[in-house]
């Protein structure tokens, strides 16, 4: 695929089936799509990342300049939000994204010499 994928660990603050904690999850989501694919295209992966993953009733909403994704597996709900502008993973769930771009820029000068 065209997308570079962001290995993330998607935790759910929601007690699942009364185990009373909560329920870490992997999922590969795409963390920047290009700008240069149709709507078509973008919004076709978007989905498809998520459905390949065993998640149901995903949906795709664009609007006031962000897409978002949102699905459930296993009765978890997870919601991405991109920037539509410049097509980068903005949250995960309601949180910031961490991405490996913010992760550098954290640790300039941090170096461990």
């Amino acid at each position: 695929m065209f997308m570079k994928p962001l290995k993330i660990a998607a935790l759910i603050a929601l007690p699942i089936l009364g185990a009373g904690s909560a329920m870490a999850a992997s999922v590969t989501v795409v963390q920047q799509y290009p700008l240069k694919e149709s709507q078509q295209q973008v919004d076709h992966a978007l989905t498809e990342q998520l459905t390949k993953q065993g998640f149901a009733d995903v949906s795709l909403h664009r609007g006031d300049g962000q897409i978002t994704v949102s699905g459930v597996r296993q009765d978890e709900q997870l919601t991405l939000i991109y920037d539509a502008d410049h097509g980068q993973l903005t949250q995960v769930n309601g949180e910031p994204a961490l991405l490996q771009t913010t992760i550098d820029d954290a640790m300039k000068g941090h170096d461990a010499s």
